[in-house]
């Protein structure tokens, strides 16, 4: 399949925790993983609607050790027409809102390894390169699970240059195995 396709199908997944932010000052070492505050945000997703699961984890600003200070957890089922946005920092989770349901993902059912390492791979695997090429960056990781026939979870990372917009590395990892199955360009 063409990985052009598959990008610019999840594009619209990638980008949308942008859409509310949270304004959260939080200390430097007050960062987490995805998987740090997974089971309260869980608990409160339960209390919001029956049956909600887990669609994607993303953040726009993740450190090469894989954590970052702040997380957004993507929620929905079968029987409601919305996702739940919860985000979540250091010690803190908090529901944030609900938007139109999206099509192109699938529930995340599969158990699957942290950002940290997630974070760990990528930097083998082109990453560290860019950074070295790319002094002013920033890095985003999504984890999400495509709506194609047998498809499985996978880390997205991007590595992005601040200085230069059209420079970029994103690498598809599978979540479970560690195999970086997409590297683009």
């Amino acid at each position: 399949m063409n990985k052009k396709i598959i990008i610019l199908a999840l594009l619209p997944f990638l980008m949308e925790c942008d859409k509310n932010p949270i304004n959260e000052t939080l200390i430097d070492n007050n960062r987490i993983t995805a998987a740090y505050n997974l089971r309260t945000v869980e608990s409160l997703a339960e209390t919001y609607s029956e049956g909600l699961q887990l669609l994607t984890i993303r953040s726009k600003n993740v450190a090469i050790d894989g954590y970052s200070q702040k997380w957004c957890f993507i929620y929905s089922s079968g029987g409601t027409d919305s996702d739940y946005y919860f985000h979540t920092a250091f010690k803190e989770v908090k529901f944030d809102s609900t938007s139109s349901k999206r099509i192109g993902i699938t529930y995340i059912s599969t158990s699957w390894f942290d950002s940290n390492e997630a974070l760990g791979i990528a930097e083998k695997n082109g990453g560290k390169d860019f950074r070295l090429n790319n002094l002013e960056y920033k890095i985003e990781a999504s984890l999400v699970k495509p709506g194609l026939p047998n498809s499985k979870t996978f880390w997205y990372i991007t590595y992005r240059s601040k200085s230069d917009k059209t420079k970029s590395l994103m690498l598809g990892i599978d979540a479970r195995t560690g195999e970086v199955k997409l590297k683009y360009p």
